[in-house]
């Protein structure tokens, strides 16, 4: 094999090399979709609750009651692992403005000494009408190594197009945050 065979293949191999390199560093994205049901009358939506790593679970801070507007249930009703029922009338929980609802809930893992592989985070909101079925937060994180600091996810602002009084009726939406390859979070 003479000098140039052996540069050509080199150069081969370094390109090879560097391909691998960039096709094992190319990562998923983050991917936010949602999910709409809706009913004439009050309704319980059909969607599977997968289980949940909160389930159950009370925060370990909140701002806010969750029960304006006459809310039935509030903090509990955010990880007992029922949808629904959406009514024409009768809440279970209120977040967002006026006295009493709540604004922020955060919520600590059970204690795991590699932390957690998580594959996706699915929030489910329902309201009487179109007017207040969007929803906005932030997801934060925190690791092992450094439980104390919060590290920004993602922001969530997701209506699916409804507001006001549109529709009219009874509806809820699923919004599910998860990573475009199936991988983890």
């Amino acid at each position: 094999m003479n000098r140039s065979q052996l540069s050509e293949r080199k150069t081969a191999a370094s390109l090879c090399l560097a391909l691998l390199a960039f096709v094992s560093s190319t990562s998923a994205a983050l991917v936010m979709t949602g999910d709409v049901q809706q009913s004439a009358t009050t309704f319980s939506p059909t969607w599977t609750v997968a289980p949940s790593l909160i389930a159950g679970q009370s925060p370990i801070a909140q701002a806010g009651t969750f029960t304006a507007d006459g809310a039935t249930t509030g903090i509990p009703a955010l990880t007992d692992g029922v949808i629904g029922p959406v009514s024409t009338t009768a809440f279970n929980i209120y977040a967002a403005g006026g006295p009493n609802a709540g604004t922020a809930v955060t919520y600590a893992l059970p204690a795991q000494a590699n932390g957690y592989n998580v594959t996706n985070i699915t929030v489910y909101s329902g309201w009487s009408n179109g007017g207040r079925i969007g929803q906005g937060y932030t997801v934060l994180y925190s690791t092992v190594a450094d439980p104390g600091n919060f590290i920004w996810l993602t922001n969530v602002n997701y209506s699916a197009g409804f507001s006001g009084n549109n529709p009219n009726n009874p509806i809820s939406l699923q919004v599910q945050l998860s990573d475009s390859a199936g991988g983890v979070i």
